[in-house]
């Protein structure tokens, strides 16, 4: 395997201004998945709802709240970004990824793109696929291959199992798997993956969506330092 150095580390962020598209799904697939591979892969969350610590530690991926500390170093960091959050202008990812499942989640992805910096791919779910990028975002926009709607991708995040463990071969774990890949590849990982390593994913699953009342005073609290947290690891890279 290639080895990743400490200014290799890559910064993939899920988000759409609609909630309910996948985005929290999406991002603990790619941790578990990255994890499996025998990557070295932070899971963290942007916004009120951390969900995605449940589904991932499970699978032995560190979770963070990235309203309070981000990793210094890591193969892979992926940023659960929620709905409202109110600093995607200063989140600078090597790619953001765009889930949507209907014409509103599609407009917001629109909206949102303007305060976006660095490459966004949209991802059409739960079986809707929109017409193809307009003309005037191809070079900012790429489509990538859509998630059928499956129930396999329903019932394993209720029960906090990655959807190639739960219903293997199944549409929805051959699509979520391919779109891991193509994430991996696009960021520059696939040479640093090693064979699979099948985890056990047992237990029983919780539910305390965990929230933050203080949430927007918070958010702003972190707004300086994930500027430089941002800044910092653009400098590193350069050097």
């Amino acid at each position: 395997m290639k080895r990743i150095t400490d200014k290799d580390m890559k910064i993939v962020a899920f988000h759409n201004f609609k909630g309910g598209v996948g985005s929290t799904r999406n991002t603990a697939h790619t941790c578990i998945r990255a994890r499996e591979h025998g990557l070295d892969v932070v899971g963290a969350t942007l916004g009120h709802m951390c969900d995605l610590r449940h589904h991932i530690d499970r699978a032995g991926v560190p979770w963070c709240d990235g309203l309070e500390r981000l990793p210094d170093a890591c193969d892979l960091l992926v940023l659960d970004v929620s709905s409202h959050f109110g600093l995607v202008d200063v989140i600078k990812p090597d790619l953001w990824v765009m889930p949507m499942y209907n014409p509103t989640a599609l407009d917001h992805a629109v909206r949102v793109l303007p305060s976006l910096e660095g490459p966004v791919w949209w991802l059409p779910t739960h079986g809707y696929v929109p017409d193809g990028v307009p003309a005037a975002l191809r070079d900012r926009v790429t489509m990538a291959r859509p998630i059928p709607w499956s129930d396999a991708l329903v019932e394993s995040y209720e029960a906090q199992v990655p959807v190639w463990a739960s219903h293997p071969g199944s549409p929805g774990a051959i699509a979520v798997e391919a779109l891991v890949a193509d994430v991996l590849a696009e960021v520059g990982l696939a040479a640093a993956c090693g064979p699979i390593e099948r985890r056990d994913y047992g237990g029983e699953p919780t539910f305390d969506h965990d929230s933050n009342r203080d949430y927007h005073a918070r958010e702003e609290a972190a707004r300086p330092w994930l500027t430089a947290y941002f800044e910092r690891v653009r400098r590193r890279r350069a050097a």
